[in-house]
């Protein structure tokens, strides 16, 4: 792997991790106290790098190019890889639906044209770079993530001289007991485990880096690394300065205006809308690709590969089409993403690793077993808990 794919790498899984999850971690950490919540953080990132060198593991008897329907398939047949791609276009359609919905929201604000309008013409443009050239789209999320972080710095300096210099860790202290506290501790845990959720940009990330596993684990490592870091100081920050005022973190729209009106300062709550939208655009390449790269797998024949115009269709219409019906996908998106995560990215992927074994296709060490045996255990476990506590 060269030194410019290896950085672009890191920015693709940090690009994609820190987008449209992040705006929602201050108002879901606020239920359950900052000390939990960084904790929470801790679990969710290790669970996630872990499952993410799982994959690895998983994707590597076959050749550079497949993705996930190629491993369900060897591992499940057929059958298995129906439940998979329902699962995945539950998923990747609410997302891409949200993302576009959520950006264009933001859009309507600053330019006063219709949201569905430009929801539109954002599955036009981005579909199309995703689309164009994998390379291509490397470098323009390159430039959303470096022009995010350079907003996120500015706005974030004056929000910053306004904490005090004192330890407040204990007052962000919440008691959860009962059902009604598992249910919260479940739901954020969730949440977590989604704001890690690139995994399913991994096989096109093998491809575009053909193969180079090691190089590929470390530029997971540093690429989640700094979204926990980004996330830790971005909570930390929201929940301090809205201490006084707890209704401020009941939606993302009322956090940013608060943030704005405390400082005083006009630019501020435009630098932190221009935040949230490069966070939700970066949130989109990243799953377009992943689901486009499925598509193209899965609708290629012996003979030739997909029609570029069909794979297009098949990953941006119908996710469009739901944000033409239901613009305020947002959140709901959000909320079942941790959960088929879970299911499509921990019990899935580990799943065909134990088949591998048993087939002999992969060997594994004493101490990967046992780590995959684990996250399937996990998986079993989160996902009835997240659906008891929906009721």
């Amino acid at each position: 792997m060269t030194w410019n794919k290896y950085i672009g790498t890191i920015l693709i899984v940090a690009g994609t991790t820190i987008g449209a999850s992040m705006l929602a971690l201050p108002l879901k950490t606020a239920e359950i106290g900052l000390p939990r919540g960084l904790i929470f953080m801790a679990v969710a990132w290790l669970f996630m790098l872990a499952n993410a060198y799982i994959i690895l593991k998983a994707m590597k008897p076959h050749p550079e190019h497949a993705t996930f329907h190629t491993l369900v398939v060897d591992g499940f047949g057929r059958p298995g890889a129906v439940v998979m791609a329902i699962a995945m276009l539950w998923l990747f359609y609410a997302l891409l639906a949200a993302y576009a919905s959520g950006a264009s929201q933001l859009l309507h604000q600053f330019t006063g044209y219709p949201a569905k309008g430009i929801g539109m013409l954002i599955f036009a443009g981005f579909g199309g770079v995703i689309l164009w050239h994998t390379g291509f789209t490397d470098y323009a999320n390159r430039l959303l993530f470096l022009v995010k972080l350079a907003v996120f710095v500015v706005v974030a300096v004056p929000l910053i001289q306004m904490i005090e210099a004192r330890a407040f860790l204990a007052s962000f202290d919440r008691p959860l007991t009962g059902l009604q506290g598992v249910g919260q501790s479940v739901a954020v845990l969730l949440l977590y485990i989604a704001s890690f959720g690139f995994h399913g940009s991994i096989p096109s990330l093998i491809t575009y880096n053909n193969g180079q596993g090691a190089a590929l684990r470390k530029a997971f490592f540093w690429g989640t690394f700094l979204s926990v870091v980004l996330y830790c100081f971005w909570i930390a920050l929201c929940l301090e300065l809205t201490k006084s005022e707890p209704a401020a973190l009941r939606d993302m729209a009322t956090m940013i205006k608060f943030l704005g009106q405390k400082t005083g300062i006009i630019w501020i709550e435009i630098g932190l809308n221009l935040f949230a939208l490069f966070a939700v655009l970066t949130s989109f390449i990243g799953v377009g690709l992943g689901l486009s790269d499925y598509f193209r797998d899965m609708l290629k024949t012996d003979q030739r590969a997909a029609p570029s115009l069909l794979v297009g269709a098949c990953t941006f219409v119908p996710p469009m089409a739901v944000m033409l019906y239901d613009d305020q996908l947002f959140v709901q998106a959000l909320e079942f993403a941790g959960v088929a995560l879970v299911f499509i990215a921990v019990l899935v992927p580990n799943a065909i690793l134990q088949v591998q074994r048993i087939r002999r296709q992969n060997t594994l060490s004493i101490g990967d077993h046992a780590l995959s045996l684990f996250m399937i255990a996990a998986a079993l476990v989160l996902i009835p808990l997240y659906f008891f506590g929906s009721f």
